[in-house]
């Protein structure tokens, strides 16, 4: 699955062409992990939404920092650790990759 998904999700046309037909299994698998994560990223309170897509990021090295302004305050460090198990329960991130709460 990994293998597909980092073949194909340079090309969202492509995916959504043909996936749901030519591969049914492989696009609910897909949609099921896309929906876990859009879950927690979107959970109550919704607002919070741009403190957890940041952090995420930032657990995925993609970021340095995710520093937020005011209004919005950083998550704490148990939100933190649970972005970082949804990150790994959906593939995103390697277990073994460096501690999230850093």
């Amino acid at each position: 699955m990994s293998d597909f998904i980092d073949q194909h999700v340079t090309d969202p046309p492509w995916l959504i062409n043909h996936v749901p037909y030519a591969m049914p299994d492989e696009a609910m698998a897909l949609g099921r992990r896309v929906q876990r994560l859009a879950d927690v990223v979107f959970a109550a309170p919704v607002g919070d939404y741009r403190v957890r897509l940041k952090e995420c990021l930032r657990i995925l090295g993609v970021l340095e920092s995710a520093d937020v302004r005011r209004p919005l305050l950083p998550i704490s460090d148990q939100e933190r650790a649970h972005l970082a198990a949804v990150l790994e329960e959906v593939g995103l991130r390697d277990p073994k990759a460096a501690p999230a709460l850093v």
